[in-house]
């Protein structure tokens, strides 16, 4: 029953988050797609490291990684932070929330 409430709760957030990225645009001088970006990835890096954190201490894991887990739990992270890259360049380069509302259902 839990990985049917984590997965709904998945696509909850993951729904939300091309329009959340869609509303942050900002049009104007000196404004890029890369400062949602950067906020991104300090999101995920509070939410990444102190949910990893307290989920390791709450059932009781270790802190002592082994090589596979760091070298594996790098790549997925490097290929999560490039996918959400990708994502924000396609929902901001499409022109506008028609496109984020397209670009959505083709990712997730």
């Amino acid at each position: 029953m839990y990985a049917v409430v984590f997965a709904l709760l998945t696509a909850v957030f993951w729904g939300l988050y091309g329009p959340a990225l869609q509303t942050s645009r900002v049009k104007g001088p000196g404004e890029t797609v890369f400062k949602p970006f950067v906020l991104i990835g300090v999101a995920y890096l509070i939410i990444g490291v102190l949910g990893g954190l307290i989920g390791n201490q709450v059932i009781g894991g270790s802190f002592q990684f082994q090589p596979v887990t760091l070298k594996w739990g790098f790549i997925a992270g490097a290929l999560g932070a490039a996918g959400a890259l990708t994502l924000t360049m396609a929902i901001f380069k499409g022109g506008g929330p028609t496109v984020a509302s397209l670009v959505m259902p083709i990712v997730f």
